[in-house]
């Protein structure tokens, strides 16, 4: 008897097709699962304490830094006001020439004095940014902490800011709260 070539073919493509399909479920089954979840982090900051305290933190130290500057734009309005006294006095009686060496003079003073006070104002800004950016940094990984151990919990492996998601994901945030509290305990 004689074998139908398209019969042979067919056979072949089958057994491709089945060996395909095997070894490509079985890669399925071996990689990880992805899952997504996702905090709302508007909402864990109106709950945790902490992100709260830090809040008043940061408003504190602008205020403090507001305060500052005010207190240097005093002192610098004094240091021209009696700048321009001394100036004055010291034109009185004197030629053009004299007078405009004099204005120059008191122009460079007055120019030295306000880059010393922006330098002072800057430097404080930075102190308090700097404070700032500790205490941030100490609450965050509290949170990113927490975090991380509540996606683990959920078999989560990728958490997302609650805006980025358009569809889809696992809300974590009321677990997140919950684990933020219990640890503040």
């Amino acid at each position: 008897m004689k074998k139908n070539p398209i019969i042979s073919i067919l056979a072949v493509v089958l057994v491709f097709s089945v060996a395909f399909v095997f070894v490509n479920s079985t890669v399925r089954a071996a990689a990880p699962k992805q899952t997504v979840g996702y905090i709302d982090m508007e909402k864990i900051q109106s709950s945790l304490q902490e992100l709260q305290d830090f809040q008043k933190l940061a408003q504190s130290k602008d205020a403090e830094l507001n305060s500052y500057a005010q207190y240097i734009q005093t002192q610098f309005n004094n240091d021209r006001v009696r700048l321009e006294k001394e100036r004055d006095e010291k034109k009185q009686g004197k030629n053009t020439e004299e007078k405009n060496a004099i204005d120059k003079e008191y122009n460079e003073k007055l120019q030295k004095i306000m880059v010393e006070s922006q330098s002072k104002i800057q430097n404080e800004r930075a102190r308090l940014s700097a404070e700032l950016q500790r205490e941030y940094e100490k609450v965050m990984e509290k949170i990113n902490g927490i975090v991380e151990k509540v996606a683990t919990e959920a078999g989560v492996t990728v958490v997302l800011e609650k805006k980025l998601v358009f569809y889809g994901g696992l809300d974590l945030t009321d677990k997140v709260i919950a684990e933020a509290q219990k640890a503040t305990k």
